[in-house]
């Protein structure tokens, strides 16, 4: 029966009820533990906040907010996966885990200039123009219909699986993503920029190049592209000034 929820200047640990209720905090630190398809007002204030999301939560009903001070977004569950919207992501200060385990995060709404936290292993874009830097090297990346861009670190291995529209793959200076799975799926595209300085060096996969539509550079100069694996049947790009070939039957 309790609407909203008005906490002390203390540290408070609360779980909502219902999904509508509202939370509002005050000077301590709070932690708010969301339930599936919460659609309240957790206005949290000063101090370092948590909001609480488990395994198969959906919060993008919800509003987070945290005037004068910071939340944490803390994923309760093992192998779990959550939704939430970009504002959500992009305001919370850090994402934790509970548990060590697989972290999937759906998000609704454009997310751009955003670097993923390491907490999340699996990151999936919502259907809109989104733009995103890879956090750690075993991340992955499920793209949608909308035009995603990804930019890579050094090491990366995980999965970029990207979908329609026009994606971008940035590569930087020295960056080696050769562990990397790059794929592409429906009407979609994937172009692959090399997004470092006018004279760069970077590693790939042989697949890479040929699932890549086009290539494209961010500055002139020359680019060195090394590859692993047998690369076979490719024309090489004429963005690319030396092609050195792994050791392998190549064409």
């Amino acid at each position: 029966t309790i609407d909203t929820l008005v906490l002390a200047d203390a540290t408070n640990e609360v779980t909502l009820g219902a999904v509508a209720q509202n939370i509002t905090g005050n000077a301590g630190a709070d932690t708010v533990t969301m339930i599936n398809s919460a659609t309240g007002t957790i206005a949290l204030a000063a101090g370092t906040n948590i909001v609480n999301v488990g395994n198969s939560v959906d919060i993008t009903g919800a509003a987070i907010t945290a005037v004068d001070g910071t939340y944490d977004v803390n994923l309760t569950g093992t192998d779990a996966s959550s939704t939430m919207t970009s504002a959500q992501l992009k305001a919370a200060t850090s994402f934790t885990e509970s548990s060590v385990g697989a972290k999937t995060v759906t998000v609704t709404g454009a997310l751009t200039a955003e670097t993923i936290s390491a907490t999340i292993d699996t990151l999936v874009l919502a259907d809109a123009t989104n733009e995103v830097t890879l956090g750690a090297t075993g991340q992955s990346v499920t793209g949608n219909a909308g035009a995603d861009t990804v930019t890579m670190i050094d090491g990366a291995t995980g999965t970029i699986a990207l979908a329609a529209g026009t994606n971008i793959v940035n590569v930087g200076d020295n960056l080696d993503i050769s562990g990397a799975t790059l794929s592409k799926s429906g009407e979609g595209t994937l172009a692959l920029n090399l997004s470092g300085s006018s004279i760069s060096s970077v590693t790939v996969a042989a697949a890479h190049l040929t699932t890549a539509d086009t290539m494209t550079e961010a500055s002139d100069g020359a680019k060195t592209v090394t590859t692993v694996g047998a690369l076979t049947g490719y024309t090489i790009n004429t963005k690319i000034d030396t092609l050195v070939l792994a050791d392998a039957t190549n064409e």
